[in-house]
């Protein structure tokens, strides 16, 4: 497997909680994912030594992440994707996060927030937050 470049990547987002129906924004300039997970506390209190030290396990695991992009008004998929923002009390998507064609990170995510950003002298951007509701998959 050779080096990907980010020039390859793209998104994918299926409206609904079980998306029916989805669209490719490959007006996409980038996106990232980030993961949490919770360290557990399970000291048991003594008198030797190895007890002066906390002991934890792993516990939940969490991803958010979020991915912003050139705004192009002549894209449809773009547009469905903002108006599903704007308009819908669903903000429920299944998120497919391309690397390349043949990679990529795949997930049930909830939308938390969403920008427009327009400067005078530049491109009209946006962007979205998400956070991941169950296990995602990376291929």
């Amino acid at each position: 497997m050779g080096t990907i470049l980010g020039k390859s990547g793209y998104v994918y987002v299926g409206m609904g909680v079980t998306p029916t129906a989805g669209v490719i924004i490959n007006t996409i300039d980038t996106w990232s994912i980030a993961g949490t997970g919770d360290a557990i506390e399970t000291t048991a209190f003594g008198t030797t030594t190895a007890a002066i030290y906390k002991t934890f396990e792993a516990g939940l695991k969490g991803l958010t992440g979020n991915a912003a992009g050139t705004y192009d008004g002549a894209q449809v998929a773009l547009s469905t994707f903002m108006t599903v923002m704007f308009n819908s009390a669903t903000t429920s998507v299944n998120c497919v996060l391309h690397m390349d064609t043949a990679h990529h990170v795949s997930a049930a995510c909830v939308i938390t927030g969403w920008t427009i950003n327009s400067a005078v002298a530049d491109k009209v951007t946006f962007g979205f937050d998400f956070t991941c509701s169950g296990t995602p998959v990376l291929a």
